[in-house]
């Protein structure tokens, strides 16, 4: 019984295999001013043999930070990144609620090259994107 507790400990651990992840964070930009709210998505660059995983991160008042251990690997990656106005607000039927707000830019894309260690982006999306 005690071995099964061992496996499982370790299997809670918050390790991935593979290679080393490294965090990511920076500050995105709309129109030159901090993004309220958002996300970007983090996926790996197939084109330059990138196969490792992606990541993901939110944007808090123009921030943003990947979780420990679930940062970028080194390589090529494409970001996509998508802000709101962090006003929330309930939709025109009044049945479902938008915490985040309204959309300022959907889906802004860019590809970026990382390296082996923590890494520091500053994301700026012109208006109008």
């Amino acid at each position: 019984m005690s071995v099964l507790i061992v496996l499982t400990v370790a299997g809670c651990s918050g390790q991935v295999e593979g290679p080393q992840r490294y965090t990511l964070s920076g500050t995105v930009t709309y129109a030159g001013k901090p993004v309220p709210e958002g996300e970007i998505i983090i996926t790996p660059d197939s084109s330059t043999n990138n196969s490792g995983l992606g990541s993901y991160a939110t944007i808090k008042d123009g921030h943003f930070e990947t979780a420990p251990g679930k940062g970028v690997a080194a390589g090529d990656y494409h970001l996509s990144v998508t802000g709101f106005d962090g006003v929330p607000y309930k939709s025109e039927d009044g049945g479902e609620t938008f915490l985040q707000g309204k959309t300022l830019f959907a889906d802004f894309k860019l590809k970026q090259q990382f390296q082996s260690q923590d890494e520091t982006l500053n994301i700026e999306v012109p208006a109008g994107k």
